[in-house]
C-alpha cells in the first residue's frame, strides 16, 4: 500500500516518511525509477498523519500571499561565479549562514554520480553543492537531520525544489519544530528527471569512451552563460554533449507529478528562490556580461535579512514580476504525447535508441544535418540558408 493511489500525487519530498512514528514507510523505487513512499500494512498504526502532512496535496491560495521582491543579482567575484552555473548566489547566501556558525543542506554527487542530499558545516563540504543537478535528488534521512539540527538551536539553510521545500516546511510546522533558524531556499524547477535515466546515460558515456566518469557538470559554462554544455571528463578526457539536456527538456523523463505542480506560480512559500535570470538581456543589457546572472525572489521578511547579509559582496539590480517571468514560473509543463512511447523504448531497448530517437545531438543524421548548415554558411547567400534550414528542420 503507498501513501497515495496516484502517482501524479507524490513528489517524492518524504515528509510522510518523516513523520510517521513507528517507521512503517520506507521510500521505494518505481519502474521508472522514482521514489515513493510504501507503507507496511503490519506495522501502520493509521494515524494518517501521513496523508495530513503531505503539502503538495493540499489547496494553495496564491493570490494569499505576498508578491517577491524582485532581484538580478551576481557576485562581484568573478572567481565565485565562475565555480556557479548563474550568478553564484546559493554560495554567497550559504557563506552567510556557515559564518553564523550554521549548517546547509543541498544536493551533491556521492561517490558514484548519484545525486543525493547532504549536509554540510564547511565550505569545502558546501561546494560539493554548487552547480545545477537536472535529476531528481534522493532525499534519505535529510528532514530528519534538519529537524534535530533545528531542535539543537543550530541556524540551518536549506536548499532544494519548491516542492521539497514545501514538504520540509508542512512537516515541521506538523511536529511544531521551532524554525526561526530555517532558511529556505528554493530553486526555479522545471522539473526533476528519473535517477535511472541519469544513470543509463552515465553508464553510455562510460562505456562509449572506456573508462570511469571522473568529473561531471550538467552546465559548463566555458563558452558562456548563454551557450552551456554539459561535460563528462573520463580518461583524464572531456567529453561535451548536450544528449543529456535534450532528454530533459524533451520532458519524457520527469516524474509524473510535475506534470501538475501546484508550485509554478511566481510567488514562493520559502524564504528565497534562486535560478537563472533568463531573459535579462532583454531589459538590463548592461548588467548581463554573460558570466551568470542570479533571479533573486525574496519572498519573506526573513529572506530579506539574509540577503542583506550579503549586500558587500554581490551587485543587485530591482526587477518586477513581470520582466523576471518565465515558464516555470507561470504553469507545469505538459505531459508529453511521447511519454509512454518513451518509457517503453527506454525499458526494451539500447540506450543509444533513446539517444538516437529523443534527442537533437545524436545519429548519422544529426551529423548530416550540422555538415549542411555548417558548409552553406561559407559558400551560400542568405536566401539559399534560410530555404534549407526550413527543409532541414521538416526531415
Amino acid at each position: 500500500m503507498y501513501v497515495h493511489d496516484k502517482k501524479e500525487d507524490c513528489c517524492g519530498c518524504t515528509a510522510c516518511m518523516t513523520i510517521c512514528s513507528v517507521n512503517a514507510i520506507t521510500m521505494e523505487n518505481d519502474e521508472e525509477g522514482f521514489k515513493y513512499p510504501k507503507i507496511n500494512e503490519k506495522k501502520c498504526i493509521h494515524c494518517n498523519m501521513c496523508r495530513k502532512v503531505c503539502d503538495f496535496v493540499k489547496q494553495h491560495d496564491w493570490d494569499a500571499l505576498p508578491r517577491p521582491v524582485v532581484y538580478a543579482a551576481k557576485q562581484k567575484s568573478d572567481k565565485e561565479r565562475a565555480a556557479s552555473q548563474s550568478g553564484g548566489l546559493f554560495a554567497a547566501l550559504s557563506d552567510a549562514v556557515l559564518a553564523m556558525g550554521g549548517v546547509v543542506y543541498g544536493a551533491a554527487y556521492d561517490g558514484e554520480w548519484n545525486v543525493i542530499h547532504k549536509r554540510a558545516e564547511t565550505k569545502k563540504a558546501r561546494n560539493e553543492m554548487r552547480g545545477s543537478k537536472y535529476v531528481q535528488s534522493d532525499m534519505q534521512d535529510t528532514f530528519h537531520r534538519v529537524g534535530e539540527d533545528l531542535k539543537n538551536g543550530r541556524i540551518v539553510l536549506f536548499s532544494g525544489t519548491h516542492c521539497q521545500c514545501a514538504g520540509l516546511k508542512s512537516l515541521l510546522e506538523t511536529c511544531r519544530v521551532k524554525t526561526e533558524n530555517l532558511y529556505l531556499v528554493d530553486i526555479v524547477c522545471h522539473g526533476v528527471p528519473s535517477p535511472s535515466v541519469y544513470k543509463a546515460f552515465r553508464d553510455f558515456m562510460e562505456n562509449k569512451y572506456h573508462g570511469e566518469i571522473k568529473g561531471f557538470e550538467f552546465r559548463n559554462k566555458k563558452f558562456g552563460w548563454h551557450n552551456t554544455v554539459e561535460s563528462t571528463w573520463i580518461n583524464g578526457q572531456e567529453y561535451d554533449t548536450m544528449l543529456y539536456r535534450d532528454i530533459f527538456y524533451g520532458d519524457n523523463a520527469l516524474r509524473p507529478s510535475c506534470y501538475q505542480c501546484p508550485y509554478k506560480n511566481v510567488v514562493h512559500t520559502s524564504d528565497i528562490t534562486i535560478g537563472d535570470f533568463w531573459g535579462i538581456e532583454k531589459w538590463a543589457k548592461d548588467f548581463d556580461d554573460t558570466k551568470g546572472i542570479s533571479l533573486v525572489l525574496i519572498n519573506t521578511p526573513k529572506g530579506k535579512i539574509l540577503l542583506n547579509r550579503i549586500s558587500n559582496n554581490i551587485a543587485l539590480k530591482e526587477s518586477n514580476t513581470v520582466d523576471c517571468l518565465q515558464p516555470c514560473l507561470q504553469k507545469p509543463v505538459s505531459r508529453p504525447a511521447t511519454r509512454d512511447q518513451f518509457w517503453q523504448d527506454f525499458e526494451n531497448k539500447p540506450f543509444e535508441y533513446i539517444l538516437t530517437h529523443y534527442t537533437n545531438d545524436y545519429g548519422w543524421k544529426t551529423h548530416v544535418k550540422k555538415t549542411i548548415k555548417k558548409t552553406a554558411k561559407t559558400v551560400l547567400p542568405g536566401s539559399a540558408i534560410v530555404f534549407i534550414k526550413k527543409v532541414l528542420r521538416k526531415s
